[in-house]
């Protein structure tokens, strides 16, 4: 028997809710055991909720609204076509997953500067893509909302787009993707930033690579084109900041452990054979070691700090462990090495 029009809607919904509850339960303890060897605190629970970032509420609710197209179907329909039902409750767990995963990114962030000592109320996670005028204006903004003002200014964000191909044989979208994120990204948020970094003579610290320095990059010349233009950028970024008493430098890493590589189509194992190789040879890197993200970190922290770097200006500081002394490490085929 069908339901009159005023009760479908009550029904359906109710229906679908009690259905999404428990599993959104069971999902937000997984979640935290992931993390976590204890069960979550009630204040835990109120601070990691489903609706902690905006992604992970659209995640939820493409999944409750599979959830609740699939209700709606059982409930009403009279010949409901079961073979329709594998792949319905597929794309409502599939969004469920998507929403998990998107959810651990605010847990994995969390910990990792708990653990570094910093105390919660002084840290604003914020998702956002850097590509999108909107995400970085959310950016600034979510930030003067909390504190007030702005100091600092990190623009670390990279990528090397090659959608599969080497050198210049990458699409012009590949080169438009790469210099949208490594450059244009950059001045943006430094242009958004502008009038706090000016109120609180803040600083700016622009991460780059040495692979913008004045060496010919074959294999990744986007990725390079976008560094060395990044190069220029802090340079003149920081003759017209000076004068309201705004800083800007860079630094440029070489080889550090991170996974960068795995986000431009290696696998891990991959990813490791190359750091591993060229961290450990001589003739790439005389240090005889890739560097660990701390220590860029400390590079940056160093940079940030007015009180021990006030008189550095438009500098890009090399933390390379003396890769580009010598520039030997595009005298291997990394394919040879990855492969071995």
């Amino acid at each position: 028997m069908r339901l009159p029009w005023w009760g479908e809607g009550p029904a359906v919904g109710l229906s679908s809710v009690m259905l999404q509850l428990p599993f959104r339960m069971l999902g937000t303890k997984l979640l935290w055991w992931t993390w976590h060897d204890t069960d979550p605190t009630i204040e835990d629970r109120m601070f990691w909720t489903p609706w902690s970032s905006l992604y992970y509420y659209a995640a939820c609710a493409c999944s409750f609204v599979w959830m609740l197209r699939l209700t709606r179907r059982l409930l009403l329909e009279k010949e409901y076509d079961w073979m329709k039902f594998p792949k319905e409750l597929t794309c409502s767990f599939l969004t469920g997953v998507l929403s998990y995963w998107l959810g651990t990114a605010q847990f994995k962030t969390h910990d990792s500067i708990v653990n570094a000592g910093v105390n919660e109320d002084h840290t604003l996670c914020v998702l956002a893509d850097l590509t999108d005028a909107n995400d970085r204006k959310k950016l600034i903004d979510s930030t003067i909302s909390k504190w007030g003002r702005l100091n600092i200014l990190v623009n670390s964000a990279g990528a090397s787009i090659t959608h599969g191909k080497e050198g210049f044989e990458a699409s012009e979208d590949s080169y438009k993707e790469t210099m949208e994120i490594n450059l244009n990204s950059v001045l943006q948020m430094v242009q958004l930033a502008r009038p706090y970094l000016i109120k609180s003579e803040g600083e700016v610290v622009n991460v780059s690579s040495i692979s913008g320095l004045q060496f010919g990059i074959v294999l990744t010349p986007y990725y390079a084109i976008s560094k060395a233009g990044l190069d220029q950028l802090t340079r003149a970024l920081a003759i017209d900041l000076i004068q309201y008493g705004v800083r800007v430098n860079g630094v440029s890493p070489g080889l550090v452990k991170t996974s960068f590589a795995e986000r431009t189509g290696l696998t891990k194992e991959q990813s490791d054979k190359l750091h591993d190789f060229y961290g450990s040879e001589k003739h790439s890197c005389p240090r005889g070691k890739y560097a660990e993200p701390s220590e860029i970190a400390n590079v940056i922290a160093f940079l940030a700090d007015r009180q021990i770097s006030s008189f550095i200006v438009g500098q890009s500081i090399v933390v390379d462990g003396g890769m580009s002394l010598i520039m030997g490490a595009y005298a291997f085929d990394y394919k040879k090495v990855i492969s071995t």
